[in-house]
C-alpha cells in the first residue's frame, strides 16, 4: 500500500466522517482483528473497521464483529480502490455490506438514502478525499462482488480469542 496515501488521507483537514470513516490510526481490534491487521480507518459503528493483513498484499478488508460467519472479508485490491469506492457511493456503508447483498439491494440503499448522500457534509469529504487522486470504481457492486468470489476465507489467521469467542474449532497449523 501507498503509505504516501494513507498519511496523506489522516492529514486531511475535512472531516470525512459524514462517509462512514473516522481517521483514527490504531491497531487495536476486536476479537475478529485478524492476526496481523494493519487497521487504516474505523466506522464508528458496531465496531466495524478496515485493514490490510500481512500476507495479502494491499487488498483492503473489511472487519464486521457483528456477523455471524467471515467477520473479515476483502472490499478493495488497495487503499487507492477502496477511497474510489466511497467517492463512487458516497458511503463506506454501501461497500461493507455487498458482502451479504444483491445488486438490487445495493441499488436501493443508495437510492433510499440519496438526499443524505446529496448534503453538504457529504459532498464536502468527498471532495477532500478526491484533493488525494482518487478516481471513482466504476460498477462498485461489481467490482467488490468479483473481488469477493473466489476469495479463500481460511487463509485469514485468527487469535485465540476469535476461536475462544466463536466456538468455531481452530484450524491445526
Amino acid at each position: 500500500m501507498s503509505e504516501t496515501l494513507l498519511q496523506r488521507f489522516y492529514q486531511l483537514k475535512e472531516d470525512v466522517s459524514p462517509v462512514g470513516l473516522i481517521q483514527r490510526q490504531d491497531d487495536e481490534g476486536y476479537f475478529c482483528t485478524p492476526v496481523g491487521a494493519h487497521i487504516l480507518v474505523w466506522t464508528g459503528v458496531g465496531g466495524i473497521h478496515y485493514c490490510t493483513i500481512d500476507g495479502f498484499g494491499e487488498t483492503v478488508f473489511a472487519v464486521n464483529p457483528e456477523r455471524f460467519e467471515n467477520h473479515v472479508y476483502p472490499v478493495a485490491e488497495s487503499f487507492e480502490k477502496f477511497l474510489g469506492l466511497i467517492l463512487s457511493t458516497s458511503s463506506e456503508a454501501a461497500i461493507e455490506q455487498i458482502v451479504d447483498w444483491d445488486r438490487s439491494t445495493f441499488d436501493e440503499y443508495l437510492q433510499k438514502d440519496a438526499d443524505y448522500f446529496a448534503s453538504e457534509e457529504v459532498k464536502k469529504a468527498l471532495m477532500a478525499i478526491a484533493s488525494l487522486g482518487i478516481e471513482p470504481v466504476e460498477d462498485p457492486f461489481g467490482y467488490v462482488k468479483k473481488i469477493q468470489e473466489n476469495f479463500d476465507y481460511a487463509k485469514i489467521r485468527y487469535t485465540d480469542e476469535y476461536y475462544d469467542v466463536t466456538g468455531i474449532e481452530k484450524p491445526k497449523a
